[in-house]
């Protein structure tokens, strides 16, 4: 299993890697409640937390505001393998990872590390190694948030769900669907419901967008 993710790593880090020779595969990692999941031009990982595994680690005063790194981060990688790189981690806001759920009530430094949540129904089954299904019962920290998460894995497609999600009290819980680093100048085209948005990306905000695309 872990030569699996070892490869996956390797064509992470080499651009130079003719397409004809990127593997793919889907992998479970139980021991880690990590799945890996890599085409032919990207890769995408998640990581997850149960109650055999920490949400996160805060060691040495470093990783501060990995909070909800374990909530079901997605990471999706393709061209630009530079997306999580150090430029990512300083400039995103810590409350919106890709694909998690929160409950985004103030956090202070490094709280919460170390958690194990009761929740034993998380993990997956692949299909010959090449497609699979995910599913995280999502038990939050310090917070009476919960929710199940699940994704499925084909060929040049991935489908993230969100079902029963909910929280007593007035905490704003929120769902980041995506959430990336621009790179370059910054001037990656952006479409909602079809129309290009200006390239000075700017704040902006949108109540009707069935679908969008950067």
């Amino acid at each position: 299993g872990l030569s699996q993710f070892t490869k996956f790593r390797r064509v992470l880090d080499d651009a130079t890697i003719a397409p004809a020779s990127e593997p793919v595969f889907h992998q479970q990692f139980p021991g880690m409640d990590c799945v890996v999941h890599a085409r032919p031009g990207f890769g995408l990982a998640i990581r997850m937390s149960s109650s055999r595994i920490f949400n996160y680690e805060s060691l040495n005063n470093e990783n501060l505001h990995g909070w909800f790194t374990g909530d079901g981060m997605t990471y999706l990688y393709h061209r630009d393998l530079t997306q999580f790189g150090e430029g990512f981690w300083p400039t995103v806001n810590p409350y919106r990872l890709p694909v998690t759920t929160v409950d985004t009530t103030v956090r202070a430094n490094a709280s919460g590390q170390e958690y194990l949540s009761p929740a034993r129904w998380v993990g997956g089954a692949s299909l010959e190694g090449t497609w699979g299904a995910v599913g995280f019962d999502l038990d939050a920290y310090n917070s009476t948030l919960v929710a199940k998460k699940s994704w499925f894995l084909f060929d040049d497609e991935i489908v993230c769900l969100g079902a029963g999600i909910t929280c007593s009290g007035a905490n704003r819980i929120e769902t980041t669907m995506e959430n990336r680093r621009l790179a370059g100048a910054g001037d990656a085209e952006f479409q909602i419901n079809g129309a290009v948005m200006p390239t000075n990306h700017g704040s902006s905000n949108s109540t009707a967008a069935p679908w969008c695309w950067l």
